[in-house]
């Protein structure tokens, strides 16, 4: 078993307390593959004796290699590491619009810590770029979201632990003082099952857009699909004899280019033939409405000779942006007089409604929500049991009610220690 150094990060003990150390360098920038050195002697051949041995060696190693490649470990500054080390390790692991969310978060990081030699940034400094964020106000004189500044700081985070697991820097300043605490609203952005049938019946009369978004929006509402997913659907996903919809896919904005993919691959919108996540491939079950407005829609586009396979498209056959679904949610909940919500907010009331009303499990719950961990759904969702604790002490008066009746307590205005202390010798007391 091999035991880490208690002093020297980077040295171990194998199995035979034989000492050695090991370093991430970096990543190859022509294939882009992890760079690790691992080492049972110095330059010499020795085998190391000390801790302190392996250690140097690994610092000599790290050194030479970052000379090699022309970087000066007490020159890089934060946002050459950034650059040439940390975002090609990232960008691999991420999607496109992953990226383009960042780029957006880390300008303010590059701002403030660009020219910096990593080496140098402090917890002070890290302390002072927390306030700077939860001061920072938008060009209408607004502040951030909470969860935006979250959002900074935490890739902020990232690079400087990156930088930590390289060696690049002695300390990490940022695990010190830890993230901005997220206080996001826990508001029950939804509706009751009044309000949501008072918005579809808004879809009253016979253009396009409203037989359209009337089917849309009752089958998200009544499936809790993701609104990515709706708008990817295709008539082959649904099977009506069975009554289900198979969830697969997802739509994907266009790409857009940037400094470190400045040609990406999808220009256009597309459809990705993967969900969210590996549980978010799922069949999901469709009741009797719901599949009878599907099939009258189905009808409806095979009259206006549309013949894409989608379900859901715009008036050109082309695929649904969510921008423009979450549009008209909104110019619709307008219209129908029901409290504005946003699209995560019709997927809430159906997690709701099954929550609160069919009394669904968590594990069925998150199967339906794709998901792949019951405690996730329970992590988001848990706020919408918002009768459980009542229901917990209605629960507790039956079972003193129970306690209480004539049947089961002795003569009035007696109580009885021994029913709740046996054998303390209190039997034959009463009060």
């Amino acid at each position: 078993m091999t035991v880490k150094s208690k002093k020297y990060r980077g040295v171990f003990y194998d199995n035979k307390r034989k000492l050695f150390y090991s370093v991430e360098l970096g990543r190859d920038p022509i294939d882009g593959h992890r760079v690790t050195k691992k080492g049972r002697s110095d330059w010499r051949g020795k085998p190391f004796e000390t801790e302190k041995e392996a250690f140097n060696e690994l610092e000599r190693v790290r050194a030479e290699y970052n000379k090699k490649h022309g970087k000066a470990v007490y020159k890089l500054t934060f946002e050459q590491f950034y650059t040439d080390y940390f975002m090609p390790s990232w960008i691999p692991t991420v999607s496109h619009n992953t990226l383009t969310t960042r780029l957006n978060c880390d300008k303010r990081t590059l701002e403030r810590f660009g020219n910096v030699p990593i080496e140098n940034i402090s917890t002070a400094d890290c302390e002072k770029f927390k306030t700077y964020l939860k001061n920072m106000k938008k060009d209408n004189g607004e502040p951030y979201a909470i969860g935006t500044i979250h959002d900074i700081y935490m890739y902020f985070q990232q690079v400087m632990d990156y930088a930590d697991r390289l060696h690049y820097i002695t300390n990490n300043p940022t695990q010190t003082i830890g993230n901005v605490k997220n206080y996001r609203k826990k508001l029950m952005d939804g509706w009751e099952i009044d309000e949501f049938e008072k918005f579809l019946n808004v879809f009253k009369s016979e253009n396009f857009d409203d037989l359209m978004y009337g089917t849309l929006f009752h089958l998200y509402g009544w499936t809790g699909e993701r609104a990515s997913e709706t708008v990817a659907r295709k008539w082959e996903d649904v099977d009506f004899e069975n009554k289900t919809i198979m969830v697969n896919s997802q739509v994907v904005e266009a790409e857009r280019p940037n400094k470190f993919i400045p040609n990406p691959k999808y220009k256009q919108r597309y459809i990705k033939n993967h969900t969210k996540s590996e549980s978010g491939m799922r069949p999901i079950s469709l009741d009797e409405v719901t599949l009878e407005k599907l099939q009258r829609w189905k009808q409806i586009q095979e009259i206006m000779e549309i013949n894409n396979g989608l379900i859901f498209h715009d008036n050109k056959g082309k695929i649904l942006r969510v921008a423009t679904v979450r549009d008209r949610l909104k110019k619709y909940c307008v219209k129908a007089g029901v409290t504005v919500i946003s699209l995560k907010g019709l997927r809430k009331t159906h997690a709701s409604y099954l929550v609160n009303v069919v009394k669904i499990s968590d594990a069925l719950l998150a199967q339906r929500m794709g998901h792949s961990d019951p405690s996730t759904t329970h992590k988001y969702y848990a706020y919408l049991y918002k009768n459980a604790g009542k229901e917990v002490a209605d629960k507790i008066d039956e079972i003193n009610k129970i306690k209480d009746s004539p049947a089961s307590s002795p003569a009035k205005g007696i109580i009885k220690l021994s029913d709740y202390l046996p054998n303390r010798g209190l039997e034959n007391r009463t009060y």
